[in-house]
């Protein structure tokens, strides 16, 4: 988070910044694949598990 977003990104205030992060987790759960996940993302795989659960 801080290398993809914080330090690329130099925030004014603390609401600007609570709103680019907003969108980032956004992004990073929702839409980008994690190759550990077998290029699934992290939204993905937790509505699989949730799915099989018990």
């Amino acid at each position: 988070m801080k290398h993809e977003n914080v330090y690329l990104n130099s925030y004014p205030d603390v609401m600007e910044m609570e709103a680019g992060l907003g969108g980032w987790f956004s992004f990073y759960n929702h839409e980008r694949p994690h190759q550990a996940l077998g290029y699934r993302t992290p939204a993905e795989v937790y509505r699989g598990a949730a799915a099989v659960g018990p």
